[in-house]
């Protein structure tokens, strides 16, 4: 069977576009690594509350932490990020992007 060439290019970019949204639609190994260090780090913040942060807090938490799960089961892992980011301002868990330096001497590690 032959095709002509305005079919093979037709044929060509409608593989492309849906092996690009394949790719777009995969979780990114990155993205899963970055959400799980942010859990671990608020099931610490649930368990030890070194912050001192209040009852409502916690249990406000813990209740975004389990909406968290759903949404990235889903698939909605913006969704799910921001959930978790809310989370860790609620414990007052720092941000190292929004801390300054550690050493002024060593600004590589900001």
């Amino acid at each position: 069977m032959r095709f002509s060439n305005q079919t093979s290019t037709v044929l060509m970019s409608s593989l492309l576009a849906v092996a690009a949204a394949l790719m777009l639609a995969l979780p990114s190994p990155v993205r899963a690594d970055a959400f799980d260090d942010a859990l671990a780090q608020i099931d610490e913040a649930l368990e030890t509350n070194s912050n001192g942060v209040s009852q409502q807090s916690l249990e406000s938490c813990r209740a975004m932490r389990k909406t968290a799960l759903l949404l990235r089961k889903m698939g909605h892992h913006a969704r799910a990020a921001r959930r978790l980011k809310a989370c860790r301002k609620l414990l007052e868990i720092d941000d190292y992007r929004s801390r300054g330096p550690r050493d002024p001497e060593f600004p590589c590690f900001a």
